[in-house]
């Protein structure tokens, strides 16, 4: 056989595959997989030098796997007389349960997303008013208006704005959908309850003048009696 391999094989082919067998690395690879690719990879070195024994070959293995794994096979405190044999389906049993809790805790995420995203579509308002012009009913507001009517207290079935009622408790009715137009901030603006600050001002003034008016003739009826 080594006479064959050195008739047929690239010089120092042993040299290149030791270093091939030495720098292999766990990575992405399920760790039962990779052993195996290993231990043949090693096989083609027997009778060489460079021939990795049980113990060296574990040794590899051991220093090769990936992060995810390091920690559980530490905790296992696996046997040092344990046969390579026994040592890899060992570590498989342990790289298959971290594969099966990374499984399931992908799905509890995926299924999160899911739900996250069926709750902000549910709560998102609608992005255009849609209905049928032949239809005497509207259809659903659009995200302008639905939000036009949040920022102005309005009600979303009668769709004024500045109402003291809620939509359950509305008793006006859906605007009619052949003379409907669509909301406006200048509707809301109009809407808007008007105050009374000229109101009030014009009232004090009143008091004030009248209060003047009374001193001055308070101090003619004085000036009168001397």
């Amino acid at each position: 056989m080594t006479v064959l391999k050195d008739a047929w094989l690239e010089t120092h082919w042993d040299t290149k595959l030791c270093r091939r067998v030495l720098g292999l690395c766990q990575g992405n690879c399920a760790f039962y997989e990779w052993a195996l690719e290993l231990q043949n990879q090693n096989a083609l070195l027997y009778g060489n030098a460079t021939h990795l024994s049980n113990a060296q070959l574990r040794n590899q293995l051991e220093a090769n796997i990936c992060n995810k794994l390091t920690i559980p096979v530490l905790r296992a405190k696996l046997a040092d007389d344990l046969t390579l044999k026994k040592w890899i389906e060992e570590v498989k049993h342990l790289d298959d349960k971290c594969l099966e809790d990374l499984t399931s805790q992908r799905k509890i995420m995926e299924d999160l997303y899911k739900s996250s995203k069926r709750t902000t579509s549910s709560n998102k308002p609608p992005s255009s008013r849609t209905y049928n012009p032949s239809s005497s009913r509207l259809g659903t507001l659009s995200e302008a208006e639905w939000t036009l009517l949040m920022k102005h207290k309005g009600c979303f079935k009668c769709q004024k704005f500045y109402v003291s009622h809620q939509s359950k408790e509305c008793t006006d009715g859906a605007p009619e959908a052949s003379s409907y137009k669509t909301l406006t901030e200048a509707d809301a603006i109009a809407a808007k309850p008007k105050t009374r600050t000229v109101a009030a001002v014009g009232t004090v003034g009143a008091v004030m003048l009248s209060s003047v008016l009374d001193s001055e003739s308070d101090s003619e009826d004085e000036m009168a009696l001397f």
